[in-house]
């Protein structure tokens, strides 16, 4: 009985050092791969954006350009401007161009957007000063630059051409817009 006792007690004495072990490699694997997983996420560069909304559909640009979001304004219209161009308001002692963010690209106005909600980017390039008008305004995100991707879904008339990514989410498409481009060839001074 007692050597029986001992064969036992041997027999789960050399298992524990081997569990032991075992569950020590996987703690250490798992801490190893936790370490991973953060110096991963730490290094992942992210690209701040605001996001907004225009003809129904959901755009960004860096919010590096965008300086301030304001009521719209009615603005005093310039005689000779393209149909884009909505006119000019007041923004501090500067003088703001105003914008039609979706006539500039080519879209179809949105019959359902809320006019309560309209609001004007104000929009800052080294070049150029603008409003742009859009049909809502959401706010910043940050955005793993992993994340976007060539653009491909969103289509246009003018759109693509201003298109710098696009990033999919749930609710779908978000095209990122190159404001700097965008200006130029609205060539609003």
């Amino acid at each position: 009985m007692c050597a029986e006792k001992r064969e036992g007690d041997e027999r789960s004495e050399s298992k524990t050092p081997d569990r032991l072990e075992a569950a020590l490699s996987a703690g250490r694997k798992q801490r190893r791969s936790a370490r991973e997983h953060e110096r991963s996420q730490a290094s992942e560069a992210i690209e701040n954006l605001f996001l907004f909304e225009t003809s129904g559909l959901r755009l960004a640009t860096q919010a590096a350009y965008v300086e301030a979001v304001a009521e719209c304004q009615d603005p005093t219209p310039v005689p000779g401007c393209p149909d884009y161009v909505m006119g000019v308001v007041p923004h501090g002692e500067e003088i703001l161009p105003m914008v039609d963010l979706a006539r500039l690209l080519g879209l179809p106005e949105d019959g359902a957007a809320d006019p309560l909600y309209r609001r004007g980017l104000v929009v800052r390039t080294k070049r150029f000063f603008v409003g742009l008008v859009v049909d809502r305004a959401r706010g910043l995100v940050q955005i793993p630059v992993s994340r976007m991707k060539p653009a491909s879904a969103l289509q246009g008339q003018r759109l693509t051409r201003f298109l710098d990514a696009e990033i999919e989410d749930e609710a779908g498409p978000i095209g990122v817009l190159d404001v700097p481009a965008l200006l130029r060839a609205a060539a609003v001074t």
